[in-house]
């Protein structure tokens, strides 16, 4: 692996995790508005990126060649997969701790497994469902497992009848 791509992907990790604590230290009482607000500047600043890195030409050929397709999942990554996904999120972090809503955040690949295979017509391997079953597996111990220990914690013991 290029060592660029690793570090690109480590930026990209440490950049989710500094706006999930933003996000929780904010904690916004609606977090689609805070969604949309955060989502009005990044499009200038890529907008200028992409003009310098593959120039003006190459994206207005895109923008002129884009068919209906494209329009639609250019509607649905933004109105699904960001304004809702992220007004979501955004609204668990302001709502729960951020270890409660984090590791749901592994759920990703697992839906997108089936997603994959309902709309793209992927093959479902072996491995991906090895994988996935970890990935609930883990969810399950995190959450649900965690959550029934601290109330069995919470609980008094019974007494036990002296004789």
């Amino acid at each position: 692996m290029p060592l660029v791509a690793l570090l690109l992907v480590l930026a990209a990790a440490g950049s989710w995790a500094i706006g999930n604590v933003c996000t929780r230290i904010a904690q916004p009482d609606d977090g689609f508005r805070l969604t949309i607000w955060s989502c009005l500047i990044p499009p200038v600043p890529l907008f200028l990126l992409s003009i310098a890195a593959e120039g003006a030409d190459r994206g207005l050929t895109a923008i002129a060649d884009a068919d209906i397709t494209t329009w639609l999942a250019l509607g649905y990554v933004v109105v699904f997969a960001t304004i809702l996904a992220l007004g979501v999120w955004s609204m668990l972090l302001g709502r729960y701790p951020a270890h409660k809503v984090v590791p749901f955040a592994l759920l990703i690949p697992v839906v997108g497994i089936p997603t994959g295979w309902l709309v793209e017509g992927d093959v479902i391997t072996l491995p991906m469902l090895a994988g996935a079953l970890v990935v609930l597996a883990g969810l399950y111990f995190v959450t649900i497992r965690a959550r029934v220990d601290q109330t069995a914690k919470r609980e008094p013991a019974e007494a036990t009848p002296s004789r």
